[in-house]
Parts: structure tokens; sequence; C-alpha cells
């Protein structure tokens, strides 16, 4: 089966290796502002499911996709690192 999924895709930097299979991941976004041109940053805070928490460590930049819910807060699981 080919890798055809309708499942979301986001980017981001890990900021934090919370508990045994969760790590947090910031994604950035940058936007111009509609009127005024000014670039903005945004940012936003996800849990994100992981089998071995080993094989990332802070800071890394990883790729992340939408998933069934592991639990309230929890809907993104790993999907692979980012070579950068």
């Amino acid at each position: 089966m080919d890798d055809k999924s309708n499942k979301r895709k986001l980017t981001g930097k890990v900021i934090k290796l919370s508990s045994e299979k969760t790590i947090k991941v910031r994604v950035e976004r940058k936007y111009p502002h509609p009127k005024y041109g000014k670039i903005i940053k945004e940012h936003k805070n996800y849990l994100v499911h992981i089998e071995d928490q080993n094989s990332v460590e802070l800071n890394d930049l990883v790729e992340i996709q939408e998933c069934r819910p592991f639990s309230r807060n929890k809907t993104w699981e790993f999907s692979k690192k980012v070579n950068d």
C-alpha cells in the first residue's frame, strides 16, 4: 500500500521529554499580517506519542502526524526524525 494518507503532518522541535512514551513538540508558523504585511510568528505545543523515547533528544527536529487519541491531549504520534 502506498503512503497516501489524509493525516496531517507537522514539523517541529522537541522541547521536553515528558513521561515514558510522550514528548512535547513546538511547531512554529510564520505568516504575513493580512493588512500590514509584517511577518507574524506563532507557535503551538503538541503532546506526541512515541514508542522509543531514546531515539530523540532535546532540540531535535521531528515530523509528527495525526493519529487516534491516546489520551485527552495526546492525538499526535512521532513519524520520523528530520535531518537538518
